[in-house]
């Protein structure tokens, strides 16, 4: 009887053992697949292994899988993305699995030290792909790397980031962006934009040059399908813009202070209406507002409610401005 007993456990333990290294083969069987994708440059294996791990479902098996993947295929990826190999849909999917890696905090801590690559990253932006939905995924990954790196890193990134042609890429980024909620880029573009505004003082002049503040109110102007908190954010992104352009503290308190009566004047502030409140026109997406030139806070959408609107109260109202 003892001996039966004896018997069972060591069946039980064997098993016990089998069935934990059938689990560790399952959950290295991912991460050893896209390691042979790699090697043997079999780009239609490594789309279907992206989409399988970036369309997971289950949060935690896919943290499991990026771990796996950092103990098999890290510096394996590093290497083909510093290669500037002519196979560019190699590095494409290099790209796209590092920046799944990311939500592996000792991924993060390794990317922080390689901050040389988001200059590799931007240059490798520049190429062509034949399908425009590739362009498409290249540019959100390498939007949601960008700002992993400023979130995380210290302040010599963002000199990197000055040097690395970033925030020109950012601004090409956002002049192709449209303000509405079904563009996937505009509000990663605005968080970017918000964590330069904290930065160096390189990349606050780089912002200023390019004019962000110009662009910034053209698409809060040009807007669609946008609801109060993107404009919200939107507003006070361009509000930040507007600070550079003026480095004197007390024209900064100044305009804090007074920045309701500032907000007025401007057009992107104000409802996307006709002053003339007689105005008939119900939908004013398809039409351009023009401001009175003396006052700069009323709107129209015609010159005859313009014409409406100075006879009935604004020409005891409007002042220049």
């Amino acid at each position: 009887m003892f001996l039966k007993f004896c018997d069972f456990l060591l069946d039980t333990m064997e098993n016990s053992t089998a069935n934990k290294k059938e689990d560790q083969i399952e959950k290295h069987s991912f991460s050893v697949r896209v390691s042979n994708a790699f090697k043997a440059k079999d780009i239609e294996s490594l789309t279907l292994l992206y989409l399988e791990l970036s369309e997971e479902e289950n949060i935690n098996k896919a943290k499991v899988e990026c771990i796996s993947l950092y103990s098999t295929c890290f510096d394996e990826i590093i290497t083909i993305i510093k290669s500037k190999t002519d196979e560019k849909d190699m590095v494409f999917y290099a790209w796209h699995f590092l920046q799944l890696m990311t939500s592996y905090p000792l991924v993060k801590d390794l990317l922080v030290k390689e901050i040389s690559l988001v200059a590799l990253l931007i240059e490798f932006n520049d190429q062509l792909f034949d399908v425009e939905e590739k362009e498409n995924s290249l540019k959100l990954i390498s939007l949601n790397y960008i700002l992993f790196l400023l979130g995380g890193a210290g302040d010599s990134f963002y000199d990197i980031v000055a040097s690395a042609k970033v925030i020109p890429y950012l601004y090409n980024l956002l002049q192709d962006s449209d303000m509405n909620l079904e563009d996937q880029f505009f509000q990663p573009l605005l968080l970017s934009i918000n964590l330069l505004l904290e930065g160096s003082v390189s990349c606050k002049k780089e912002l200023y040059n390019l004019k962000f503040d110009v662009l910034i109110a053209d698409k809060i102007q040009q807007r669609f399908n946008c609801n109060e908190e993107l404009l919200k954010i939107s507003n006070l992104t361009y509000q930040k813009l507007l600070l550079l352009r003026n480095d004197r503290q007390e024209f900064v308190e100044e305009f804090r202070k007074n920045f309701s009566t500032e907000a007025e004047k401007q057009i992107i502030y104000q409802e996307m209406k006709c002053s003339n409140k007689r105005c008939t026109l119900d939908d004013f997406t398809a039409v351009v507002l023009k401001r009175c030139a003396r006052c700069k806070s009323s709107s129209y959408c015609s010159k005859e409610c313009q014409k409406i609107h100075w006879k009935e109260s604004h020409s005891k109202q409007c002042k220049a401005s």
